[in-house]
Formats: structure tokens, C-alpha cells, sequence
């Protein structure tokens, strides 16, 4: 509602040296100086002969822009970039088991997703990449000529189609749920011959 108060009819020294304020501004009603309409939550308005001001009580709303996501979003990015690294030189080692180098190239770049995935929160993420970090390191110390752990190698691909499709349920508004790679995860970690993880661990 507008409170209204009336003007003095008798004009005072003040009021006749003021100047008009430019448009887009405000008095303040507690002291005589000027407000950007922008900062002002209040205007006065004063009704033409009348002598008649109101104050006009304005909701301003406060623009904030959304670094978090916007950071998120970046970071994603990058994300992506590094898994398509990993599923190509994965790919190209899985062609020719002898290409150590290949399969160095895939850590390195599964490694940098993982950081990247620990900066954003995607815990579930993170935990499959070290789990496929591991195995990779499994595979390249036990192969012997070019002869290589055909289930260790079979984990990782369908992790490496698992874990850029999770990273994108998780951007797209999707919860970051680590329990739902649980199966994947164990299937690593049997690779290894290490203890399963159980459904309390991740929750």
C-alpha cells in the first residue's frame, strides 16, 4: 500500500534551490540525497499540482549470476575431452596389445578426469576412474609378449562406455549416485583379486 503525505504549500528555501532529478533516480525520503532507481527498494513520486507525494515501495530484483554451474558446465567440458582421449588410446591399445604406449596414454588421461571429477563433487565418477586407473597399471605390469588379461581388458571398455555416459547424467541435473556403478566397480576390483565392495561402502 502507498503512504502518502502532503507537501507544504509554502515553498521552503531548499526546496526551490532543488534542482529536477534526472530521470531514473530517486529521493531518499530520511535524507535529502539522490538514489540510482536501481540501488532505490523506494521512490517518491509527487502527483503534479496537487502537492501530493507517494512513496512507491518496489521489489528490485538482484541479478546473481550462477558461477557454480557455469564452473561445473567448464569443468565437464574438460571432463569430456579427457575420456575421449582415454577411449581412443584404449581403443588403439585393445587393436595392438603390444602398444604400451597406448595404454599409457589412457591413464594419463583417465587420471586428469578423475582430478577434474574430484574438483566437480562427481564422487561416483572419480571412484570409477581410479578403479580403471588401477586395473590399466594391473594390466601393464602383468602382460607378458603382447599376451594380456582379456577380462581386465573387457572391464575397462564397458567402463569406458559407462563413465562418460554417468558424467552426463550428473551434469544434466541427474544425482551423483555411486552406488549404481557398484556392479562395474567390483568387476574391476575382481580383476585385481581385490576385496568387493559392498552396497554400505558407498552410501
Amino acid at each position: 500500500s502507498a503512504a502518502t503525505f502532503s507537501a507544504t504549500s509554502r515553498p521552503t528555501p531548499s526546496s526551490a534551490a532543488m534542482a529536477p532529478a534526472p530521470t531514473g533516480t530517486a529521493f531518499c525520503i530520511a535524507c535529502p540525497r539522490v538514489l540510482s532507481s536501481r540501488a532505490a527498494s523506494a521512490a517518491l513520486q509527487v502527483d503534479g499540482p496537487s502537492g501530493v507525494a507517494t512513496v512507491i515501495s518496489r521489489s528490485m530484483p538482484l541479478a546473481v549470476p550462477d558461477e557454480t554451474h557455469a564452473s561445473l558446465q567448464f569443468v565437464v567440458r574438460e571432463i569430456a575431452e579427457e575420456l575421449n582421449e582415454a577411449r581412443t588410446a584404449l581403443e588403439a591399445f585393445a587393436e595392438s596389445t603390444g602398444d604400451r604406449g597406448a595404454l599409457h596414454r589412457f591413464v594419463a588421461h583417465v587420471h586428469l578426469a578423475r582430478g577434474a571429477l574430484r574438483m566437480a563433487e562427481v564422487y561416483g565418477g572419480a571412484l570409477l576412474g581410479e578403479e580403471m586407473e588401477h586395473v590399466a597399471q594391473y594390466v601393464d605390469g602383468h602382460s607378458r609378449d603382447g599376451r594380456i588379461d582379456m577380462d581386465a581388458l573387457d572391464a575397462l571398455m564397458r567402463s569406458m562406455e559407462q563413465l562418460p555416459a554417468y558424467v552426463d547424467r550428473v551434469a544434466s541435473g541427474g544425482r551423483d549416485v555411486p552406488l549404481a556403478l557398484l556392479p562395474l566397480l567390483n568387476d574391476l576390483r575382481a580383476v585385481r583379486g581385490c576385496a568387493l565392495l559392498s552396497e554400505g561402502t558407498l552410501l
